[in-house]
């Protein structure tokens, strides 16, 4: 999040597509009018959904023909394709966001009446867009356990019963973290700073790991570092393919 701003994020999706892309005039037109409607939509605090976004013409297009490229992009986050991302976050997002957490609150309560002391469920982390109610019909529900041992083995058990539990309004897309975290207020705030909502039987829990949150502003101490990073990371992939290379022609 530190170094994936705005400029950085639009600046490298034009270098992929510049790359890979056919030199099309009215094309890249088109791109470049594309990531305009991203830069309008995204709020500035979702840094990995501009991401998301803004690359999200390369799914696809790579697969069709080159004279198809054009209205493809034009087709995507259209005008049509935004009023309906409207018109859910009006009429279904808070009716959704509602039946899960009232899941939520009595999936922990169910597990922690079986569950051994040091091992019970702290809290569940609401996150992505229906934390912070950037949802869309395609917005899966995002989420993470706060244990009191840090220990992820109630993840599995507690997903099964939020899945019974969720009756109303329910959606098919849950995803759940794989790790759980322990119930430490500095780790919470720092893992998620495009937002997060607290959901527990706890008041206690709720007010001690609630804060508000933002993305940082880059600065160029981070942008180094993380171009740093970057560089590092692909010389060892190369150094591990040249190195597999030499092992094949040697065996």
């Amino acid at each position: 999040f530190e170094t994936a701003d705005r400029a950085t994020v639009r600046a490298e999706a034009v270098k992929v597509y510049d790359r890979y892309f056919p030199k099309d005039a009215e094309a890249r037109a088109a791109f470049h009018r594309f990531l305009d409607r991203v830069d309008a939509y995204v709020p500035v605090r979702r840094p990995s959904n501009y991401r998301k976004l803004a690359f999200g013409v390369f799914y696809e297009a790579p697969t069709l023909p080159p004279e198809a490229l054009k209205a493809k992009i034009d087709s995507s986050l259209s005008a049509e394709h935004i009023e309906a991302i409207a018109r859910w976050r009006a009429e279904r997002q808070d009716a959704v966001a509602a039946s899960f957490k009232a899941a939520a609150l009595a999936s922990i309560r169910e597990m922690n009446h079986a569950l051994p002391e040091g091992k019970k469920i702290v809290a569940l982390i609401l996150l992505g867009s229906y934390a912070i109610g950037q949802s869309t019909p395609n917005s899966d529900v995002d989420f993470q356990l706060v244990t009191q041992d840090g220990s992820p083995d109630a993840i599995g058990p507690f997903k099964e019963a939020l899945v019974r539990n969720w009756t109303e309004n329910k959606l098919d897309k849950l995803e759940a973290f794989q790790f759980a975290l322990p119930p430490s207020p500095e780790v919470v705030r720092d893992s998620f700073p495009e937002g997060y909502v607290v959901v527990s039987p706890d008041p206690r829990a709720v007010e001690a790991l609630t804060f508000e949150t933002a993305p940082r502003a880059p600065s160029a101490w981070t942008r180094i570092r993380g171009k740093a990073f970057e560089w590092m990371a692909s010389a060892w992939i190369r150094a591990w393919f040249l190195m597999a290379a030499v092992r094949e022609k040697l065996g």
